[in-house]
């Protein structure tokens, strides 16, 4: 059996927690006794070579199964999850936001100054979720 059965396993919860963080453990400890053994020099060789690889390859690989399993969600969760303006892609925290609509505002002000949109421009949204900068 390989990786990728096990992975497709957990997705579907039919592997117990306890044998996942197991197997997490596992993977990280080897992932340990690589390095010590390639040293700072193959390390360094390898994320070199890896960055190269993610350079050649599409952005996204299977960029349907991420929409799919997005409108799987119902849009309830996101109303009890997000913030007051539904944006779920990031918030500003280093502004001194003490909460998640907060750091949702400040986020969407860095947007606007920016963009350097000012009163009176017309704007097209384009793949921004459900329209939070509007």
């Amino acid at each position: 059996m390989n990786l990728d059965f096990f992975i497709k396993q957990v997705e579907k919860g039919n592997i117990p927690d306890f044998l996942v963080k197991a197997g997490i453990r596992n993977l990280c400890s080897e992932r340990l006794k690589w390095a010590k053994k390639e040293g700072a020099d193959g390390i360094k060789k390898h994320n070199l070579e890896w960055v190269e690889k993610l350079k050649n390859s599409p952005i996204a690989l299977v960029p349907e199964k991420a929409n799919e399993q997005h409108y799987e969600v119902p849009p309830e969760f996101f109303v009890k999850s997000l913030g007051e303006n539904l944006k779920y892609s990031c918030g500003y925290w280093e502004s001194g936001a003490q909460n998640l609509d907060e750091s949702e505002i400040h986020m969407l002000d860095m947007y606007l100054k920016r963009a350097e949109f000012k009163d009176g421009m017309d704007i097209l949204e384009l793949g921004c979720g459900w329209g939070s900068l509007t």
